[in-house]
Order: C-alpha cells, then structure tokens, then sequence
C-alpha cells in the first residue's frame, strides 16, 4: 500500500542511513494484547512507535522478559515516542477499556543504531 499524507511525510524525514522496513499501524482491542514473543520478521528488529490512544495514563506498558520468561522492564509510553527492540522477548497488552492504537515505523537496523542517530539529533532529518 502506498504512503500517503502525513504518514509518507513522516517516513521520507527518516535518516536514510536507517533500512526502513515498514509503518503500521497496531490495534488491541480491550483487555487484549499478545503473549510473550520475539518478532521474526527479518525487518522488524527495532521500531520508532507512538502511542496514540488511549491516553497515556491508561497506556500500558510494553514488558520484556528474559530466557526463562521473567519479567525484567516495563517500558512506560511518554509524550516522546519510544525506540524500542522487538529481537527480545516481550509483549503488550491493553489493560485498558478502551481500544489501543499505536503508530511504528520498523526497521531492519538493532536498536543501538536508532539510539546512537538520535542522540546526535540525526534519527530524522
């Protein structure tokens, strides 16, 4: 599906030393989420997202776990978006009563690369 309106302007302002995989969009319905997983899409190893709604104090986070599925960080959405690694194990699911909606843009590159861009202001250009 082509980009259009604000989402392709967004993607066309992504540095271009990134290797763009793909913008969704993820919906969770109420007090629904995914089990725990590692993603296996060779292009999804990291992603830019965005929380969209509901509101952030109803946002729940994203959990990762470790080798033996203990909880080891909650990763809590901001009026940033988050950079987050999708290579360990993690899930979200939607604690709250309204529908969840978040944007990502996904990318083949390790989370260090995206970290490393936007600590140097570089992640967008």
């Amino acid at each position: 599906m082509p980009f259009k309106g604000l989402v392709k302007k967004l993607v066309n302002k992504i540095n271009p030393k990134l290797k763009f995989f793909i913008a969704d969009f993820i919906k969770f319905d109420p007090k629904k989420g995914i089990i725990p997983h590692t993603d296996d899409l060779p292009g999804r190893s990291s992603c830019i997202t965005w929380a969209l709604s509901p509101s952030l104090d109803k946002f729940s986070p994203i959990k990762y776990y470790d080798k033996n599925k203990k909880l080891v960080e909650e990763i809590y959405y901001k009026e940033k978006p988050l950079i987050i690694t999708t290579e360990n194990t993690h899930n979200c699911f939607n604690d709250s009563n309204e529908t969840r909606y978040t944007f990502q843009i996904c990318f083949y590159d390790k989370i260090e690369k995206l970290v490393e861009l936007d600590k140097k202001g570089e992640l967008f250009i």
